[in-house]
């Protein structure tokens, strides 16, 4: 659909091209002159009564490339002002310095302009009116609909935020496939089958255009005594029945007996004992029960030591095979130089840790982190607490609003409150000693109000902002 009424061929040899500084000194027309010498010209240029060329630069160059001696033309003082605002935003979008948000919200605005000329305007038609792809253009649209969310409009290019909303709703579909899976006693095998059901992304749909609405008032902060239990994940797994959670953080004790080595706690006591036997039987219990507590679309980190990695390799590929480990663990390397050697006399001392990462159903990651992080140890509130900073960097990757975590011994709670602090939606750790589970009750109780509190100050100044003001 042309934007003009009345046209006139001018000769492209009187037509005059004043270069502006903010647009491409090169232009690519190869595709459109094929578009052109196939089904002509749909689209007049935009030139001002003096016949300087102000819209339709490509467009001039692919027919002066094709040896047409004369071009369809509107004079630019004839223009609507919604097809004056066309011209303008077509304009912009040639600059090769626009950022990929500018871009994307000027080619939306241009479809809407359209529509209000012609209801039945389509995004096929925008896209031959812009010599782009009907693709680009819908994708466009797409995160126009997503831009309220800080989350979208700060990722580096175009590709990257487009990857945030497609994994997203891959989990989402997970998450929406789980709660279809809710039926008693449905047997593992079907629960393996469907889980393939959404192998493929779906296509995200777009969203309205209308801007975000302000800021709700934060949700109430939910009792700690319900986010950590005083229980022994051995009991508790067999008999739970409840939602089954998209992440499960395993901090197992390693089994290593290290509170009675040479190098070890000596007179500090721990519940958990430091044994081989516990450590299998914890590892046991969670892929016994793995069916019963991880959600068809999920995510696994698991802390270990290396001097049972084989084994433990072994009883996940034969307990838990819907898991799918990658080749590479995380590694936690200690800034402050803390660990342990296993021979003074013969080795180096281990100054880092690292967990297995798995995910089940495919499920999508949040965003690409890397996967070695350097911090210092903190036993503030635990002998054997990973610190916080480590624990978001790698929880980024997975965690976002729609993470449902189990932490199956959370001692001091650090990974429940990291989790949290990346927006997890529901968080839920055990802990059977009583004195961890407290200071861990306590410290994600702080947390929580801070984090309240931190809402609340920041919402007259984005609900103002919303609204036009400073």
């Amino acid at each position: 659909m042309p934007i003009t009424d009345r046209t006139v061929r001018v000769p492209i040899s009187d037509i005059r091209v004043k270069r502006d500084e903010r647009q491409r000194r090169e232009v690519e027309t190869k595709s459109l002159e094929s578009s052109i010498a196939r089904i002509g010209l749909l689209q007049p240029i935009i030139i001002t009564s003096e016949l300087e060329l102000r819209a339709g630069e490509r467009r001039l160059t692919a027919c002066k490339n094709l040896g047409h001696l004369d071009i369809l033309c509107r004079f630019a003082e004839d223009l609507s002002p919604v097809e004056s605002n066309i011209i303008e935003l077509e304009e912009n979008i040639k600059r090769t310095d626009l950022p990929w948000v500018d871009l994307v919200q000027a080619i939306t605005k241009i479809h809407q302009l359209y529509r209000e000329l012609n209801a039945d305007q389509t995004i096929s038609e925008t896209a031959e009116q812009l010599s782009l792809s009907q693709n680009f253009i819908s994708k466009c649209i797409i995160l126009t609909s997503y831009l309220g969310e800080e989350r979208i409009r700060e990722a580096k290019t175009m590709p990257d935020a487009y990857n945030v909303i497609l994994r997203r709703q891959q989990r989402a579909a997970g998450d929406a496939l789980q709660e279809l899976l809710e039926t008693p006693d449905l047997p593992p095998s079907q629960i393996a089958a469907m889980s393939e059901s959404f192998d493929s992304l779906p296509e995200p749909m777009p969203g309205r255009y209308d801007p975000p609405l302000p800021p709700a008032e934060p949700p109430p902060i939910i009792p700690a005594e319900q986010s950590i239990l005083l229980e022994s994940f051995l009991d508790w797994a067999p008999r739970y029945r409840g939602p089954k959670f998209s992440f499960i953080h395993c901090d197992f004790p390693y089994g290593i007996e290290f509170a009675s080595g040479p190098q070890g706690l000596g007179s500090e006591s721990s519940v958990y004992e430091d044994k081989p036997d516990l450590y299998f039987a914890l590892l046991e219990c969670l892929c016994q029960n793995i069916d019963r507590l991880m959600s068809v679309s999920g995510h696994l980190m698991f802390w270990y030591s290396a001097k049972h990695i084989d084994a433990t390799r072994d009883i996940f590929r034969r307990r838990a095979p819907s898991l799918g480990f990658h080749l590479h663990p995380l590694v936690w390397v200690k800034s402050d130089g803390a660990g342990i050697a296993s021979d003074p006399r013969m080795g180096p001392r281990h100054t880092y840790e690292t967990a297995l990462f798995a995910n089940r159903g495919r499920r999508q990651i949040v965003r690409v982190v890397a996967d070695s992080y350097s911090s210092p140890t903190d036993k503030r509130l635990h002998v054997s607490t990973k610190p916080a900073p480590m624990l978001k960097h790698f929880m980024a990757m997975i965690v976002d609003e729609t993470t449902s975590m189990l932490d199956p011994t959370c001692g001091s709670g650090a990974a429940l409150r990291a989790a949290e602090s990346l927006g997890a939606k529901h968080v839920l750790g055990l802990e059977i000693d009583p004195v961890s589970a407290e200071l861990a009750r306590t410290a994600l109780k702080q947390e929580r109000q801070t984090r309240r509190a931190a809402a609340v100050a920041t919402m007259p100044r984005l609900v103002g902002a919303m609204a036009g003001g400073k």
